[in-house]
């Protein structure tokens, strides 16, 4: 018989055996904490008021219904966050700051396309000669 020239015994078990039928004692499989969930409502607002952000600058038409859904859905979201049911009461105030800012900023240019237009302001304008 040869002598391992390691010094180490050989494994107890052969390696390459099935695992075990049972879960070793003491062993509990993790547990999953079913809090409350994330509001389907702060999300929507969230997104749409971003989205409304950069199309309030060229395209009023669309973010019209973005910039209303997402103040309307953070509005709707934020007590239902504050009850405990949801949470995400953060993205429902960024959603409906979003969306009121992209409000804000679509009437002020329709009423700045507005005075521009009717009062002509620059069709008599000429670049001075140099």
């Amino acid at each position: 018989m040869s002598k391992n020239p390691y010094g180490q015994p050989p494994p107890p078990h052969n390696p390459y055996s099935p695992p075990p039928s049972q879960p070793p004692q003491g062993y509990h499989p993790p547990q999953q904490h079913m809090g409350p969930q994330v509001s389907p409502l702060a999300i929507v607002s969230l997104v749409t008021g971003i989205m409304s952000l950069p199309l309030s600058f060229c395209c009023g038409c669309f973010s019209l219904p973005l910039s209303m859904s997402a103040v309307i859905c953070g509005a709707i979201a934020i007590p239902q966050c504050k009850s405990g049911r949801f949470t995400g009461q953060g993205m429902a105030v960024a959603g409906l700051a979003c969306g009121g800012v992209a409000l804000l900023l679509m009437v002020g240019l329709f009423i700045l396309n507005i005075v521009f237009s009717i009062g002509g302001a620059g069709a008599d304008f000429q670049f001075p000669d140099f």
